[in-house]
């Protein structure tokens, strides 16, 4: 999905909201939206959509009063610009669940939050399963495969000398 608007990334991290778990994820209606701008019945995201600036306190903040007294919903930020480093301090002491996306749509979890609880089936749904160990790890096969490869080759060529 190519995110060329605010109403791109709001249906991009509902996108999200439901390859991660939470199927009713939907973009609240246009207009005054209380800093909510994805529901679902167990969860509540707000998306910020612009240049360099990144999100600071004061709008995980609002998110978070925005929830109001339904302490039991779930919450996500969604970003395309990241998260100042006292952002993300706040969101972890507080649960937020932080997420970035890029032009294309596709999403990293930030915090230690959104990767402990939701990175697997994000990775699942980006099309990266295993994350950075799975990169490793494919790395690490290709070589000990060529490397098995160069062995048969080499023995090949032993027996045929001998």
């Amino acid at each position: 999905m190519e995110i060329r608007s605010a109403s791109d990334a709001e249906r991009n991290a509902a996108r999200i909201m439901r390859a991660i778990g939470f199927p009713d994820a939907h973009v609240t209606n246009a207009g005054p939206d209380g800093g909510i701008d994805v529901a679902s019945h167990r969860a509540v995201a707000q998306v910020k959509w612009y240049g360099n600036a990144k999100v600071g306190r004061p709008d995980l903040q609002r998110l978070y009063g925005a929830r109001g007294k339904r302490i039991d919903l779930r919450l996500f930020f969604f970003s395309s610009s990241g998260y100042s480093a006292d952002a993300v301090a706040w969101a972890n002491e507080h649960e937020v669940a932080l997420f970035t996306f890029d032009d294309t749509g596709r999403a990293s979890a930030v915090n230690y939050l959104a990767q402990s609880r939701y990175g697997t089936k994000l990775r699942e749904e980006e099309g990266n399963p295993y994350g950075a160990v799975g990169d490793v790890f494919m790395v690490v096969a290709k070589f000990v495969g060529w490397l098995i490869i160069a062995g048969l080759f080499v023995g090949a060529i032993m027996s045929s000398c001998s």
